[in-house]
């Protein structure tokens, strides 16, 4: 009997030690993910900037799992854990887009995502912010 359980008890360790390895990422894909987020999401006044924003809030819709609380011209906003009811620890981000111009008729998006601070989110920030910068940008693989 005690044989069995050391089966058991070592099967669920190793099962448990698998789910960890299976939630990183390659260093490659990483490494790509970090470059991605690192770019400027940007566009030029008029209809560039219009289809931009438009995909930053169909990005933004489909992304997230919180009703979206504000768009406006400069803003996308996201409601957050405690408006939407959610248990804190369904690690899902909110979301903030904010736009400005950077002058020449060049605006530039800020985006950022945040989530419970005790639970965290499923995936780090940066990669959020990778793929919504390939979506806006109109990026495609």
């Amino acid at each position: 009997m005690k044989k069995a359980g050391a089966i058991i008890l070592g099967f669920l360790l190793a099962l448990l030690a698998g789910c960890g390895h299976r939630n990183q990422m390659p260093p490659e894909q990483e490494a790509y993910l970090k470059r991605e987020a690192a770019q400027p999401v940007t566009c030029k006044q008029g209809k560039d900037c219009q289809e931009k924003w438009n995909r930053a809030v169909i990005w933004v819709t489909h992304n997230s799992e919180y009703k979206i609380k504000t768009v406006t011209p400069d803003l996308i906003e996201t409601h957050d854990v405690v408006y939407a009811q959610i248990k804190p620890s369904y690690k899902v981000p909110e979301f903030t887009v904010v736009r400005y111009e950077t002058g020449d008729g060049i605006y530039q998006f800020d985006f950022s995502s945040a989530c419970d601070e005790e639970y965290g989110c499923g995936s780090p920030g940066f990669v959020y912010r990778a793929y919504f910068y390939e979506f806006v940008m109109g990026i495609v693989h």
